[in-house]
């Protein structure tokens, strides 16, 4: 996969895992990406296991749904008020949309507005906090598959139809994140930089 893609200009960064538990495979695993591909950073979810453990398997620390008012822990214990000491902190998966709860889906369809401003809330107060690098938003395609004689999956919760059309909530995304403003610079040619040290 990294021969593949490694020069595809979408592909800012690694992952080697998935809420999954420290383990020597996930060292070999990051050893070997930083080996083949030393440009690009590596993430790892949960990276508190490797912390625990005392190792170093991963780049950036990656959270999972942080509190939406950026106060206390992410499910994977890696963040404190949407930052870490030592790592910069991405959250691959925050603003979950509502998609899991159908019988809430069926009985409240605008639960999907109150999802667009809990989204807006979680958005302001990690946009300027140092060290934290964003979020993704899990489940952003309807979740349907066509069998023979019959459509499965969780269903149409998404922000796309499974043909990349557009629903109004992605229009309420689009309203939370936008405008996105820059960070802030010394002069026009010397941007802020960051460092961070790893154990």
């Amino acid at each position: 996969m990294i021969d593949r893609d490694r020069n595809h200009p979408a592909v800012i960064m690694w992952s080697i895992g998935n809420e999954s538990a420290y383990g020597t495979n996930f060292q070999l695993e990051y050893d070997f990406v930083k080996k083949t591909d030393p440009s690009r950073p590596v993430s790892f979810s949960w990276p508190m296991t490797a912390i625990n453990a005392g190792k170093r398997s991963f780049d950036i620390a990656v959270g999972h749904y942080p509190g939406y008012n950026g106060k206390g822990s992410d499910m994977g214990g890696v963040e404190r008020n949407m930052t870490h000491p030592d790592y910069p902190v991405l959250s691959d998966e925050w603003a979950h949309v509502a998609c899991y709860n159908v019988g809430l889906l069926r009985m409240d369809p605008n639960v999907k507005d109150f999802w667009g401003r809990s989204m807006d809330t979680t958005w302001l107060v990690r946009f300027d906090v140092p060290g934290n690098i964003g979020g993704a938003i899990w489940g952003m395609i309807d979740e349907t598959f066509h069998m023979p004689g019959k459509v499965t999956g969780y269903g149409p919760w998404g922000l796309l139809t499974c043909g990349a059309g557009r629903k109004r909530s992605s229009g309420i995304r689009r309203k939370a994140i936008r405008p996105c403003a820059s960070a802030k610079r010394d002069s026009m040619h010397s941007p802020q930089t960051v460092s961070w040290k790893y154990p």
